[in-house]
């Protein structure tokens, strides 16, 4: 179906996906500074609401889920712009809300959901299979689908077009024991998109050479899992960060190995957000940045955090909004510096009031009232025997005119030949996720970083 919006500037055509308790909507508008806000309901007034007024881009998709059987449902397109913007600064945050912005709407459409349930299915994806284009088997899931891919390099964008419900996932992971890579050649900027998804599983993927944005884009939806991802950032160009989630409710980060990302990953207003058995190592600004209210608790449990790249001593390995969203125990830091000189965590927000503060993980206790049960080790992964380390506060010590201490130059130097695997010609030697497993017998005794029991030979079972 195609129709123009009611401003007669803005084109959109929209295709709609119908099951027996669920509804996907696409739609597409020629310019991208707009939201992708959708009423819908069983009349045509349209009274119930989905979307994200945070989410821009040409390409928009909702799915509804909880719908009635053999039921007629109504929908129309509500956009605005420019697109809501986030900010830390309360002021800011209410200029934005009064900003004028151009409202418009499309006419309303129906759809009829189906009677009955469709069963499951596994939709064999990539090389020599029913669908050699991976894209083509996750257009045709349905809730309680799973697309596997066979072993393999790709290089092509996804986009979820459906989405799952409760006790339904659509699961999109390799196919057991064997390699799926997903390379974006330096060429796209994102690999993976999720709009407005719910009960979405992404298990058992490489990302690498990523140029722009991020490798997974996930605005609005509920209760998705990227688990068993390895995101591999090492390129002689700028690489960006692993994940940027926003207003995403019950999101999962679970075994997941995170590497040499401008920054790793960032989260925006994501509530019940899980962080667990990740690998967190070498990033270049930061490792992730949490930017919840204190009622959108996030949860950093059972992590290895090793240091970002030594030019960035100055950063925090952790950044938050408001410091009482943090839910935080059972993590293993892998430090350049000694836990007294390394600023672990910032955040901007303590007790409702502008603090601006960068701590060690001491003071991080004190401003929490929490005993902890955190701790600083070598987790003996085969990785790496032990991380470049200062000798010396570089805080504290003189710095070049560069703004950076000798040290630092130096340990950056060193540190894609000692820490990154970069051969002589300037490529890369491959890590798997047993580059990982910790030795430790803490941590292992803790089931801190990675779960060995979920790979095989180095590969997601």
């Amino acid at each position: 179906m195609r129709y123009r919006m009611v401003d007669g500037c803005h084109q959109c055509y929209k295709r709609t996906q119908a099951h027996e308790h669920k509804a996907t909507i696409h739609f597409w508008t020629d310019a991208t500074n707009v939201t992708s806000e959708l009423f819908w309901g069983t009349t045509p007034e349209c009274r119930e609401k989905a979307g994200d007024a945070f989410s821009g881009g040409n390409f928009h998709s909702v799915t509804l889920s909880g719908l009635k059987p053999d039921t007629r449902y109504y929908f129309r397109v509500h956009s605005r712009s420019p697109i809501r913007e986030h900010h830390s600064s309360a002021e800011l945050e209410q200029q934005d809300k009064a900003k004028p912005r151009l409202a418009i709407r499309s006419e309303t459409a129906e759809f009829t959901t189906a009677a009955k349930p469709a069963p499951p299915r596994i939709l064999h994806a990539g090389k020599n299979t029913e669908y050699p284009v991976i894209s083509d088997a996750l257009d045709a899931a349905r809730a309680g689908d799973t697309v596997m891919i066979a072993g393999g390099v790709y290089r092509e964008v996804l986009r979820f077009r459906s989405g799952g419900d409760s006790g339904r996932t659509v699961t999109l992971r390799n196919s057991p024991g064997e390699q799926v890579v997903l390379d974006a050649g330096r060429v796209f900027s994102t690999l993976i998109h999720l709009k407005n998804k719910n009960h979405v599983v992404i298990d058992g993927l490489t990302l690498r050479e990523v140029n722009g944005d991020c490798g997974v884009k996930i605005d609005g939806g509920h209760d998705i899992t990227l688990r068993r991802c390895f995101y591999d950032g090492r390129s002689f160009g700028y690489t960006p960060r692993f994940v940027y989630a926003n207003s995403v409710r019950r999101l999962l980060l679970d075994n997941c190995v995170i590497m040499r990302g401008f920054s790793g990953a960032t989260f925006m207003r994501c509530p019940d957000l899980e962080i667990r058995n990740c690998v967190w190592y070498n990033n270049q600004c930061t490792h992730l940045h949490v930017h919840n209210l204190p009622e959108e608790l996030f949860y950093f449990h059972n992590n290895l955090v090793a240091d970002v790249i030594p030019m960035k001593y100055g950063n925090a390995l952790i950044e938050l909004w408001h410091l009482e969203a943090l839910r935080e125990k059972d993590n293993s830091f892998f430090l350049r510096q000694t836990p007294e000189n390394r600023l672990a965590f910032s955040y901007y927000r303590l007790g409702g009031r502008p603090v601006s503060r960068k701590v060690v993980y001491a003071q991080l206790l004190k401003d929490t009232n929490h005993a902890g049960s955190s701790f600083f080790a070598n987790p003996a992964i085969p990785a790496v025997g032990q991380l470049l380390s200062f000798t010396e506060n570089p805080l504290t010590t003189k710095r070049r005119r560069t703004g950076y201490s000798a040290e630092a130059l130096d340990l950056q130097n060193r540190m894609d030949r000692e820490e990154m695997r970069m051969r002589s010609d300037r490529t890369y030697e491959p890590f798997t996720f047993a580059d990982f497993f910790s030795a430790n017998p803490e941590l292992v005794r803790r089931k801190i970083g990675l779960d060995p029991q979920l790979f095989q030979n180095g590969v997601p079972k």
